[in-house]
């Protein structure tokens, strides 16, 4: 849906809670909760995104790029239809990589992923789970 700016609009939402067909066990906190998330996406221009990143690159001693899932992407109780990165964030990689030799590449991930073959040895880290809750507690 469109939304243009300085109008109000209206919306209704229906919700039909079932539970799941398996009994609660201990660390299932919401089996009988539910809830309906509703948010907003600002228009972006993915090209310009790229390019910008890119020419950060290159401008950059040593470029750092973070990539990986996040909970839109990769969560419990629900499984990807991919082992790729979400998005543009294959070419986002390969790019900055092309345009810094200099780059660290470091994945996000609780699973598995595939990565396009680089020509060049490019330093890459991973971010198991424990991990990454490991740096969100720490901010």
């Amino acid at each position: 849906m469109h939304l243009e700016k300085d109008r109000s609009y209206d919306f209704r939402v229906d919700n039909v809670v079932v539970p799941p067909p398996t009994r609660a066990h201990d660390n299932t906190l919401f089996h009988r909760i539910s809830g309906v998330l509703v948010s907003l996406l600002l228009k972006t221009d993915e090209d310009q995104l790229l390019r910008d990143a890119v020419r950060a690159g290159e401008e950059a001693n040593v470029a750092i790029l973070v990539v990986g899932h996040n909970n839109d992407t990769e969560r419990e109780g629900s499984d990807r239809t991919s082992l790729s990165l979400p998005g543009r964030t294959d070419e986002l990689v390969s790019a900055v990589c092309a345009a810094n030799p200099k780059t660290v590449v470091i994945l996000q991930s609780a699973c598995a992923i595939s990565m396009p073959r680089r020509t060049k040895p490019t330093p890459l880290y991973t971010l198991g789970i424990s991990q990454s809750m490991v740096l969100h507690k720490r901010k």
